[in-house]
């Protein structure tokens, strides 16, 4: 009985082991780098430097020529419910607040302008509120009653640390995967400053909304640090 020959099948070639999960964690590199452990510690350390600098200005002496320039300014910071057009004043916050994160985030070059910024807020601060008969420091820390106080400041810190991560990733060789997560925080300040632009005019139009915003404030900040968990424990290839 005459039997058909079987064509043979050509080889089918293995996948190569890893690459796969080399292809998945390349894709998810730029956020893991992103919410990455030492990277938040970094953010949260610039963020604690800040606040001094910003306190301390708050009671620091001041010159009497500083002083007047300043007070010049102070005059023109709205009041509570003095908002007569919202546009108007969240790009004048908007636009004041992304000239400072610009200044910061040039890699080595940004901690002097992001320090003296952050000193010169503080005298600003403390100005005003001698004008209203308040202490320096506990105006300063009457403005951490209300969300977008945080939001600038930790703005400001991410966008003098994504310039130092440049740096940092220069020296050990991985600046290209840097660039790519330096852009991704570029937007995020610029959200981050949009949203506390957007909380300050509320809060300046009515304070009692201005403390509610803690609400989708807080939801927002859990969810992000869920995030930043889940990327820690996310086993590298």
């Amino acid at each position: 009985m005459a039997t058909e020959s079987i064509p043979e099948r050509p080889p089918v070639e293995a996948p190569v082991s890893g690459q796969s999960s080399d292809d998945e964690a390349r894709k998810g590199s730029v956020a893991s780098e992103l919410l990455g452990r030492w990277r938040v510690i970094l953010v949260a350390a610039v963020l604690v430097v800040e606040l001094g600098i910003f306190f301390g200005a708050a009671v620091a002496p001041v010159d009497e020529t500083t002083r007047q320039a300043l007070s010049d300014e102070a005059k023109n910071l709205p009041g509570p419910g003095t908002v007569s057009d919202p546009m108007r004043f969240f790009t004048i916050i908007f636009s004041n607040n992304m000239r400072i994160a610009l200044f910061s985030m040039p890699p080595a070059m940004g901690a002097v302008p992001f320090a003296a910024s952050i000193y010169t807020t503080g005298q600003l601060i403390q100005v005003a509120a001698a004008s209203s008969g308040v202490s320096g420091l506990n105006y300063a820390a009457f403005l951490f009653l209300f969300p977008f106080a945080i939001l600038e400041l930790g703005a400001y810190a991410l966008a003098l640390s994504s310039g130092l991560m440049v740096l940092y990733s220069w020296r050990m060789k991985r600046l290209r995967l840097e660039l790519k997560v330096f852009a991704l925080e570029f937007l995020l300040v610029v959200a981050l400053l949009a949203v506390a632009a957007a909380m300050e005019v509320a809060t300046i139009a009515s304070p009692p909304i201005g403390l509610a915003l803690w609400i989708p404030t807080g939801l927002v900040g859990v969810a992000i640090g869920l995030s930043a968990r889940r990327a820690a424990r996310r086993p590298t290839a």
